[in-house]
């Protein structure tokens, strides 16, 4: 069954000598959109081991004897029975002699490498400062740097006035959560300070529900990048108990905010490869007439797509007339003398809200810049 079918130029009456129509065909295209897959939340944050209770206190009686028997051996050893003598060194000042020693090691390093390696002399003149600046100089015990991420769920959550004890929103869909994840912006709140959700389903046995559980709002998605989520885009054929939930594997799900300007992340070969993936391989779209490019870019958009890869004409010693509009609003040709470049419809910015355009015929078709991905079949011609 094909879920987007697109209208064919006879079914709308389109006069084809008013326009060029390269090919009558019915069309069924499917566009999977980053935003919407989902991944386990077991691969971005780090499980936590349970907290075991803390030990009871020593009774009295085990701490003495424990303290007569070091005592006995101390006096064996020819000790006294008397207090101990103070330490050399406290631990603050074992810990500065420490550090002295290991700093003055990686100067006498630095000096023999500069002895070594005169290409390297200049560099490392201005590494020594930095290796003595006392504003660099260490950090606190389990002290995280600023600005770093974190692999804890816990402190991944954003909380907000809608949360729920540990910043849980109760009663709400994928898709409220997610519109809800997109609209945090405001005086106080700068965009993308919400970059994804986590959930998991209310009643995973009924396909036809929505409903979640519980929803988080994630301030960063822990160890997942935009491309994790492309990944499963070209896996999206395998059982996992995010895409197909049930009562015996209902897992923390984890999706993408769908304003989010950073998922340009698939290539030209990721992008057909990932089409090919899919059931009955399908292939990246290439418009036959001008209805049906828009009828691709308005599917693309509707799942809040802002870039995607086109497949290219076979190429030919002239120019070929393409049916997606260029920069200027005419019509985009396809470049002769054999051309092999890609064809890239996107925003002409990172703004996902623009308007969609063929940039350019891509030069570089490893260069990562495409965040949905339109597949297509043909039903008929």
């Amino acid at each position: 069954m094909c879920l987007q079918p697109v209208v064919t130029p006879a079914e709308v009456g389109i006069d084809p000598t008013q326009t060029q129509i390269d090919e009558e065909r019915a069309l069924c295209l499917y566009v999977r959109a980053l935003s919407d897959e989902r991944v386990e939340a077991s691969r971005c944050f780090r499980t936590l081991s349970p907290f075991p209770p803390p030990p009871p206190p020593m009774p009295r009686t085990i701490a003495s004897a424990i303290e007569t028997r070091l005592r006995r051996k101390r006096v064996r050893n020819g000790g006294t029975t008397g207090p101990l003598p103070k330490p050399d060194h406290t631990n603050a000042n074992s810990y500065v002699n420490q550090h002295v020693r290991q700093s003055m090691e990686v100067h006498n390093l630095l000096d023999r490498l500069s002895s070594e390696n005169f290409q390297l002399r200049a560099v490392l003149e201005e590494i020594r400062p930095k290796l003595s600046d006392p504003t660099i100089q260490g950090r606190r015990l389990f002290e995280r740097p600023k600005g770093t991420g974190t692999h804890k769920l816990s402190d991944s959550i954003k909380y907000t006035e809608l949360s729920v004890g540990g910043g849980a929103l109760l009663g709400l869909t994928i898709a409220q959560c997610s519109s809800l994840c997109a609209a945090l912006q405001n005086e106080t709140d700068t965009l993308h300070s919400c970059n994804g959700i986590a959930y998991r389903m209310d009643d995973p046995d009924n396909r036809a529900s929505l409903q979640t559980a519980f929803c988080f709002l994630l301030r960063n998605t822990g160890g997942c990048t935009p491309m994790d989520f492309a990944a499963s885009v070209f896996s999206r054929r395998d059982t996992s108990g995010c895409r197909t939930p049930s009562s015996q594997d209902n897992p923390l799900c984890v999706q993408l905010a769908p304003d989010r300007a950073d998922m340009r992340v698939l290539d030209y070969a990721a992008a057909k490869s990932s089409c090919r993936q899919g059931k009955g391989s399908p292939r990246l779209p290439r418009a036959r007439s001008s209805l049906e490019a828009f009828s691709m870019i308005s599917y693309n958009r509707e799942r809040g797509g802002s870039a995607f890869w086109a497949e290219k004409p076979i190429p030919r010693a002239d120019r070929q007339l393409t049916h997606w509009s260029g920069l200027d609003g005419q019509p985009f040709y396809y470049p002769g003398n054999f051309d092999k470049r890609c064809i890239l419809v996107a925003t002409q910015s990172n703004n996902v809200h623009g308007f969609m355009y063929v940039l350019r015929q891509h030069s570089n078709p490893d260069l990562p810049q495409h965040t949905h991905i339109p597949c297509h079949h043909d039903t008929h011609h």
